[in-house]
């Protein structure tokens, strides 16, 4: 006889089956996607790991180079540890240890003095500054400690010394960060800006780089400020060079070498392009605004991004990169980067999204109760 034709499958069981099939197919795609993840996580934090070896291989080598040895003890002091680099103003940043207080600080030696007369007045207006900045005290700021003239012919500021990581490569390391992080970071930066404000003193936009900022667990503070004597623009390049080799002279004994900077300049925006003027608040409040845009980011805002005015009739005119954000936060950093009506610092402070008004919140609070 003929062979039965085998049954042929239910319904139910062609269901049952395309469902395996579906689950097998979501579970390995799952297993892809979470390979990708973790090879997108190692590729990043090697990346980081490069810039960081790659900053203290340089930092290390200039050590080589100028043979350090045994290094000096400053007004029976201050014991230098280890030389950080060349920051902006031509001044020379070193970690040292107090051994009067027992406390580590960072310690600067600056080169381009550039007051209005030169020899002792320079020293003198230097000083001056340096008495005013002492008095200065706010948690998000590095206090000034101690301030003297060097045997070198240079000038030594000594400041509190900032523990955790600077801004710069806490963001290369973690990716950017939440709105809510973002605001607290830029709460802090515009606290300390009213802070000098209130008191009549204008914090250069230098100190206010991703490079010149630290940050542990959540507190931010800036290492340090740029008085007006120490400032760019008092010494000729070839002037500048002598100077860098006599500290490096007086300090190690030894030949002059090419210190790495503190900071990496980019090609994306001017600072000079977007803060103006250096010697006004409203250049540093614009630099909270390029902190913020890079802590939301991870990059700092290209040309295109820079708004002519928050009043603008075009709304594409401001081409920030995230729909994301909430427009409070939209809005601050569109006021914060309008370099063609400056905030000042009390003005940013008072933004909606920094520091919004007690009704605010207390509506939201009623809100949250009552659901």
């Amino acid at each position: 006889g003929q062979a039965a034709a085998p049954p042929q499958p239910s319904q139910e069981d062609l269901e049952e089956e395309a469902w395996e099939i579906r689950e097998l197919v979501a579970t390995k795609l799952a297993a892809v996607y979470r390979e990708e993840q973790e090879m997108k996580e190692r590729e990043q934090r090697l990346a980081v790991e490069r810039v960081e070896y790659l900053k203290t291989f340089a930092v290390i080598d200039a050590e080589d180079k100028v043979e350090f040895g045994p290094m000096r003890l400053l007004r029976q002091r201050y014991q230098l540890i280890r030389l950080l680099g060349k920051s902006i103003g031509q001044s020379w940043a070193y970690r040292a240890f107090d051994l009067h207080t027992l406390q580590n600080v960072m310690l600067r030696v600056h080169e381009n003095l550039k007051a209005p007369q030169g020899g002792q007045e320079c020293f003198e207006s230097a000083a001056q500054e340096c008495e005013v900045a002492k008095t200065l005290r706010h948690p998000c700021m590095a206090s000034l400690v101690d301030h003297f003239v060097h045997d070198g012919g240079s000038y030594v500021t000594v400041w509190e010394f900032c523990e955790g990581d600077l801004l710069e490569a806490y963001l290369r390391r973690t990716g950017t960060a939440s709105e809510k992080e973002a605001k607290g970071i830029a709460l802090q930066l515009l606290s300390a800006l009213r802070y000098l404000e209130s008191k009549g003193h204008v914090l250069d936009r230098q100190d206010l780089r991703s490079s010149r900022i630290a940050i542990r667990g959540g507190e931010v503070k800036i290492c340090g400020l740029t008085l007006p004597s120490f400032r760019r623009g008092g010494s000729s390049s070839s002037s500048s060079g002598r100077a860098s080799s006599q500290t490096a002279e007086a300090l190690h004994k030894a030949r002059p070498v090419e210190v790495p900077q503190d900071t990496i300049e980019d090609t994306q925006v001017d600072p000079e392009q977007l803060a103006g003027d250096s010697n006004g608040f409203s250049g540093a409040v614009c630099m909270v605004g390029v902190i913020l845009h890079e802590v939301l980011f991870g990059r700092k805002p290209e040309v295109s991004d820079v708004p002519t005015s928050p009043f603008s009739p075009e709304p594409s005119a401001v081409q920030l990169p995230d729909n994301k954000l909430s427009p409070e936060c939209r809005e601050c950093l569109v006021r914060l980067l309008d370099k063609e009506r400056p905030m000042t610092a009390l003005e940013a402070y008072n933004d909606p999204f920094v520091l919004p008004s007690k009704v605010t919140y207390t509506k939201r609070q009623k809100g949250g109760a009552q659901t």
